[in-house]
Order: structure tokens, then sequence, then C-alpha cells
């Protein structure tokens, strides 16, 4: 077998009886910019492995040969469907194998990983990983490189929900441990120390991006599981590779925030400065786009209260009613978990507006948009969900707690629907989920709400009612069963503007 680079992006795999043009992705570019890594990987486990090679030919023949004939017009959705779906099930039911060539090209190396680990540096706050820990991760890295062939070539990868699974099914065997978690808290702890060190230019960035540091510890995470993991060397410390991408990150981000801040050359006037980020245009946009949907939501609000007051006493009784809504809006002082939870994930996926511009928003804006929000989910949604629709209608009269204790009741319901829905962005651990909704069913279980238009408490609605609502809205939306529903809720709203 070899696996030889033609162009920058194209690479040939070729077979005794064989050969398969490899045209590798653009973006992200990551792994075809070093995909000479997978292919020594590759290269060498076929020399050491003859079965794999010969498993491996067959393998990606198979697989070729279930995509989409030429003559086949991109329209044609069940054949393309059908050939997607084979696809999909090779691959899945190949996957132990993978695993079994990769575990067995390992062990023959006969790397002594315990060379990474100094134990006796180890504190009781260290993140420590052992040696059986980082030999799961190389060999999980091995998988990645064989899975690459497909995931990383135009036209043999699959689409992203699959790509999920698919990506979730090797990383099984590290979901069941703390490995997962460990690589998240060294990208947490290294990214933090560096919000010590440039306390004022993160400073900068949160309120110049709307970026909080958090999300940036994410979006690093994601990097690595999805970009660096897979270029792991076998023969090299994969936690020092992690450190090393994590510490470029975070200087590559604070110095294109720098570079792109203020624009300068040989010969600088102060005609020449840029304070706003130079790709501001999608800011000004997404600005834009939300002081009109807070101008609108309180037409609708002003619009609702005069329709309820549109009797013989509208002179006297409608002006008083207007005066005292005003004062209950400017008196706001806490933004609802509603809000975080449901108002603006579902009004960032209407607008395509950036959730974290919404986490900027005053009380008063965020408690008309989550009205507006209601008044959009009732027409879309009707009875279902009602009591959970019904409470974006009001706002916390205290300040929420930041924690719970609270525990789900019904996990039965939630069990099940969960199993229903197994499309869940592919993503199969019950336990994240679980206790999200625990953290906001806790908090508003102990707020006391008032209405935005009415100015009434909220009663009489069972906290198991609330719970049912948010268990079931959850796992809907997160299992992509809502795309009719947010479909018609953007037309209404683009109607509206």
């Amino acid at each position: 077998m070899k696996l030889v680079k033609v162009e920058p992006k194209k690479w040939e795999l070729s077979f005794d009886d064989w050969n398969l043009e490899l045209n590798l992705i653009s973006s992200p570019a990551t792994v075809t910019n070093s995909f000479h890594i997978v292919a020594d990987f590759l290269v060498d486990m076929s020399e050491k492995s003859p079965d794999f090679e010969i498993w491996l030919r067959n393998f990606m023949f198979e697989y070729t040969k279930m995509g989409v004939p030429k003559e086949i017009k991109p329209d044609d959705e069940t054949i393309i469907k059908k050939s997607t779906k084979g696809r999909f099930d090779l691959i899945i039911s190949e996957i132990d194998n993978m695993k079994k060539f990769v575990d067995d090209y390992i062990e023959k190396l006969e790397i002594d990983f315990s060379q990474f680990v100094d134990e006796s540096k180890a504190k009781k706050s260290s993140i420590l990983f052992r040696a059986d820990e980082i030999k799961k991760i190389i060999k999980l890295s091995g998988c990645m490189k064989v899975y690459s062939l497909i995931s990383n070539v135009e036209s043999m990868r699959l689409d992203n929900r699959l790509h999920k699974r698919i990506y979730n099914e090797f990383t099984a065997q590290l979901a069941d441990t703390e490995i997962i978690r460990k690589i998240y808290d060294v990208v947490k702890t290294k990214t933090f120390r560096y919000s010590i060190t440039d306390k004022y230019m993160w400073e900068y960035i949160r309120s110049l991006l709307c970026k909080e540091i958090e999300d940036h510890v994410i979006e690093v995470f994601n990097f690595i599981m999805s970009s660096i993991l897979v270029l792991c060397v076998p023969q090299k410390n994969p936690i020092t590779y992690f450190v090393g991408v994590i510490d470029e990150s975070v200087k590559w981000f604070l110095r294109s925030v720098y570079k792109d801040t203020i624009i300068y050359d040989d010969t600088m006037s102060t005609d020449e400065l840029q304070t706003p980020k130079v790709d501001n245009l999608n800011a000004f946009c997404y600005n834009d786009t939300l002081a009109r949907l807070k101008s609108i939501a309180f037409k609708k609000l002003y619009a609702e209260i005069e329709e309820a007051y549109n009797t013989e006493f509208r002179e006297t009784q409608l002006q008083d009613e207007l005066n005292q809504f005003q004062v209950r809006v400017e008196s706001i002082e806490y933004v609802s978990p509603l809000c975080d939870g449901i108002t603006f994930p579902v009004i960032s996926n209407l607008t395509n507006i950036p959730y974290h511009y919404f986490r900027n928003l005053p009380p008063d804006q965020a408690a008309t948009l989550s009205v507006y929000t209601s008044q959009l989910m009732k027409k879309c949604f009707g009875d279902e969900f009602e009591a959970v629709i019904k409470m974006l209608e009001y706002y916390p009269e205290d300040q929420p707690s930041l924690t719970t204790t609270y525990i789900i009741k019904n996990t039965e319901l939630y069990i099940n629907l969960f199993n229903q829905h197994k499309d869940f962005f592919s993503f199969n651990n019950k336990t994240y989920l679980y206790s999200a909704l625990c953290h906001y069913v806790g908090r508003v279980s102990r707020i006391d709400f008032v209405h935005l238009i009415t100015g009434k408490k909220l009663g009489g609605i069972p906290l198991t009612k609330i719970e049912e609502g948010m268990i079931i809205f959850y796992i809907k939306l997160f299992s992509n069963q809502f795309e009719n529903e947010f479909d018609k809720m953007r037309k209404i709203m683009n109607s509206d503007f």
C-alpha cells in the first residue's frame, strides 16, 4: 500500500490492483495541511499488518462503490439518501475492525507510555493523565486517522449529522472515562491563566466582540477533539501537544484582536485608525436587527394593552395601564433564566444573531423579547408546551439563584424520550442535558414571577407541569424536531419587520 502526495490537497491511495484519488477538503484545513502524519501512520500500519492492508483495500473499494452515480441529479433525494445510508451503515459495521487493527498496531510498537507521566510532580490539584489513559488517546487518534480517509475527503465525507454519530462511536471508549473531562480541564486551566496575565485584553474582547473567555475555552476544546486529536503521533506525548495548541490558540486570538482593531502601515495618520473590528459589518447588522426587533416587541406589547382596554373607559383607564406598564418595565432588575434557556436560543435561531449578543441585553429588553417570543411560539406550537410558553410572559421579581440542588422528578419521561430521539445531535450521553434541565427547572422553581403586562404574580402552574414541558421541549429542540415550527415563526417575524 502507498499513500502519496500528488498536489497540496490531492493524495493517491494505491494498492497492487487498485488506485484511489483523494481530494482533501479545503476547510477546515488543519488535517489537510498535516495529512502526511496520517499517511505515515497508515503506511507503517500496513507494513506491520498485511491483514490491515487487505481489509483497508476491500473497505475503501466497497465504500466508493456506494457513491452517487455521476448521472444522478443532485435533487434526486431518494437515490442520494440510499447511497448515504449504505455508506453510513458500512462504516458503523466496520468500526470494531478499525479499532482492532489500531489496537494491535499500537501494541506492536511497544511504546512505554509511562515515560509521559511523572507522578512524583503531581499534586492534589494536578490534572494527571495516567499511562493507560494516554494509550487510549493514542489508540483513538489512530482510529480517527483511518476514518480521515473518508471524513477528510470531499467526495466521501458524510453530512455533519452522520459524521457526529460515527465520531461518537469512536469516542465511546473515552466517554465512559474521565479522559475527556481531563482534556477539557486542561484547556480551561491554561486559558484562564491567560485571563489573569491579559486581564484587560480579555475585558476589551468581552466588550468589543461580546465574547466571554468560556466561549473561547469551548471553541478550543472542540477544535482539539475534532481536528487535533487525529494528528497525535504515537511516540510523542499527546497532552504536551494539546497544551502547545492551547497556548498558540490564545496567543493567536489575542494577537489577531490587536491586529484587526487598529490598522497601520509605514505612513499612518489619525484618519486611518479603525477602532471597531475590521469585519464589523456583521456586528453592525446584528445590532441593527436586534434594535429593530426590540422596537417591534415593544410595539406589540403596547398594541396588546390598547386592545385589552379598547372600551368606553379607554381614555381614563388605558393611560393608567400604559403608565404602570412603563414603570414596571423600567423597574425590572433581573433577567429570567428562561431568557437564557429558551428566548435567546429561539430568537438566535430565527435571526442568525449569535447567542452571545443576547447575553448583554439589559433586563427590561430581555423581558420584552421574552414576551414577543411567547407570542410567536403560541402561534406555531398551539397548546403544546403551554406552561413553559406562558412563563415567558413573566419576569423575576428577585435575583434568580445561580445554582440549585434540584433533581428532575420525572426521570422516566426523560429517559424514554431521549431513547426515542436517537438523533440528539448524534450525542448519546444522557447526563449533560439532564444536568442542564435540573439546573433550569431548579432555578425557575425558586423565583417569584410577575406578568409583564398585567403585573400579576404567577400562580397555579404545578412544578410537575413545568418540568414535563421543559423535558419534552429541550429533547425535541436538540433532536431537530422543530424545523417546521421555526420556519413558521421566522415567516411571522419577517412579516413583523
